[in-house]
């Protein structure tokens, strides 16, 4: 814990608790250097925001989308685009999002990989989709339902269910939401 005590009359004090880190500055040593970015410079655009848009379920169960949101960012020269949409249920609500990150697809692939250790209280499942993989984790304690996929080593898929829904609990029902031939048919429009 850091605790900072600035007044008009003293100088800036900073105090450190026996369990805190201390503060470094300046350069940072070689060995705590982040890794490059990898960059495929052959694909410099996502698929536009709008056509993603169009890959998402108008409804789920019965409940249409809310007003769904997309946007764009330009990381080293690459352009990642986004969309999500929320769907809220008398028991719970549901976000799904699709980003294509394009040419720095190989900088985020292994967040969409199966952790090797397992969590108390989760339980955490592989997803094999006909054009990608992932995994999900349930907490029934929190009540809440992750699925992370990436579609075409490109293309993640994040879906958040949160409540008491039932069929929040059912893996296979919430991976039927995943419209990848959608998103494929859009990327092979990008390459």
């Amino acid at each position: 814990m850091l605790t900072s005590c600035v007044t008009k009359d003293s100088p800036q004090e900073v105090k450190q608790t026996g369990n805190s880190l201390p503060l470094s500055f300046g350069k940072p040593e070689e060995n705590q250097q982040k890794p490059a970015i990898q960059v495929d410079k052959k694909l410099l655009q996502g698929i536009p925001a709008k056509e993603l848009k169009a890959c998402l379920p108008l409804s789920v169960h019965g409940v249409s989308m809310l007003s769904p949101s997309s946007g764009r960012s330009l990381v080293e020269g690459v352009t990642i685009t986004k969309t999500s949409a929320e769907y809220v249920f008398p028991k719970g609500n549901m976000k799904i999002t699709y980003m294509d990150y394009a040419g720095q697809a190989s900088s985020i692939a292994d967040r969409y990989i199966m952790p090797t250790n397992s969590e108390i209280g989760m339980d955490i499942q592989k997803i094999i989709l006909p054009h990608g993989s992932g995994y999900s984790r349930y907490s029934p304690n929190e009540e809440m339902l992750n699925i992370y996929c990436l579609l075409e080593n490109r293309v993640a898929v994040e879906i958040e269910a949160n409540g008491t829904e039932e069929w929040f609990t059912n893996q296979s029902s919430i991976i039927e939401l995943i419209q990848s031939d959608c998103i494929v048919n859009k990327l092979k429009k990008t390459y």
